[in-house]
């Protein structure tokens, strides 16, 4: 006598959908987490890139208020600015602007401010005079979208003028410091000498009229952008 056959119930089937199901819920989330981690990587990346890209600005921006090349040595050549030819212009690098001598400041701070009162920037080939608000403080214009897009016009660039050279194949350079991605500002900021107050043998910071202040400016890929500043003080070689 044969046994009866026991009903199916397709359990099995229910089981393998269910892990299958299961499986594919892990995949989904593991590809979500790598595409995560690879966003997060890519923007950190992205973002060293601009800083590295600002530090080396503000290097070349020390160079050109010493009037030095990229290699050190004194500027000499096309890339220097022409000491005591001031000229202005609505361009990209706004004409010509050297850095003043302690002799002649008040010429420079007068082709700034004429500058400036004339309703343009106050800066020409990226010396300016110094950015303030409308209360007269300083204050971070790079966050305000219409008073930096203006900048930009009137800001100088990477070796623009001490020669350096970036993005060729054999140096592996910042393609971030190119003059469509990078610029630079350096205010002029009145200083009197006289009336730093130190104690001992402390000596003030400089025994010039001036000391600098220098803004760089870099947006790379991502909406990654970096903001360094500097203050730049000096003294009078000795003869």
């Amino acid at each position: 006598m044969r046994a009866p056959k026991k009903k199916q119930t397709g359990i099995s089937l229910f089981i393998v959908m269910v892990i299958v199901l299961l499986t594919a819920i892990a995949v989904a989330m593991g590809f979500k987490s790598s595409q995560f981690n690879e966003t997060v990587t890519g923007n950190t990346a992205e973002y060293q890139r601009a800083y590295e890209a600002a530090q080396a600005l503000v290097h070349d921006a020390e160079l050109d208020i010493m009037t030095q090349s990229a290699t050190g040595s004194l500027c000499s050549g096309t890339n220097c600015r022409e000491y005591g030819s001031i000229a202005d212009a609505d361009t990209d690098s706004g004409g010509k602007m050297y850095f003043p001598m302690p002799d002649d400041l008040s010429n420079v701070q007068a082709g700034l401010y004429l500058s400036k009162k004339s309703g343009g920037t106050g800066c020409i080939s990226g010396i300016c005079y110094p950015l303030l608000n409308s209360s007269n403080q300083p204050y971070a214009f790079w966050d305000d979208a219409t008073v930096v897009a203006n900048l930009k016009k009137r800001a100088a660039h990477y070796g623009q003028f001490t020669g350096g050279t970036y993005g060729s194949t054999s140096d592996k350079s910042n393609p971030r410091l190119n003059s469509s991605n990078s610029w630079y500002w350096v205010e002029i900021l009145p200083y009197d000498a006289s009336s730093g107050v130190f104690s001992g043998t402390e000596l003030a910071p400089t025994d010039m009229n001036v000391i600098y202040r220098i803004t760089a400016l870099v947006e790379g890929t991502r909406n990654t952008r970096s903001v360094v500043q500097k203050i730049v003080v000096g003294k009078k070689a000795s003869s």
